[in-house]
């Protein structure tokens, strides 16, 4: 998972809380060197803050089989974002071989935002791809 290191919820780093609950091992992405390391890996309301949204998908993509993206879905943008993901960014992706699938409605979440969230799950493997739309169709 990422979580940008300016991200502060409650007075508090998102980073810091995340591996201190969780657990887990951070990595720079310049660090992950293997294939598919990973089977997954995900964007949760990081990837519409970055200058180069599609680079970042890609290296993601060059080292898990899946990357899962949540994102606030709307036509406006606002100060913070730099992209906004609308709910054509999967025809956009499929269209340029990162074959993604719209999970939004498949996924039971109460979002109280002001902004709508989109759920997208993408894979540059074909093969990969079928499986999970399998699932999910």
């Amino acid at each position: 998972m990422i979580w940008g290191r300016n991200c502060l919820s409650n007075n508090c780093s998102c980073l810091a809380l995340s591996k201190k609950l969780f657990k887990f091992n951070l990595y720079h992405s310049n660090e992950i060197k293997k294939k598919k390391q990973f089977d997954v890996f995900g964007f949760f309301n990081t990837l519409d803050h970055s200058k180069e949204p599609l680079e970042i998908l890609r290296k993601a993509l060059s080292f898990s089989r899946y990357v899962i993206i949540q994102s606030h879905a709307t036509d406006e943008i606002t100060c913070q974002h730099s992209y906004i993901f609308t709910k054509g960014i999967t025809k956009f992706l499929n269209k340029i071989k990162i074959y993604s699938l719209n999970l939004t409605k498949k996924i039971n979440f109460n979002n109280k935002n002001k902004y709508p969230d989109i759920y997208i799950i993408c894979s540059s493997n074909k093969k990969d791809f079928s499986l999970v739309k399998n699932i999910f169709d």
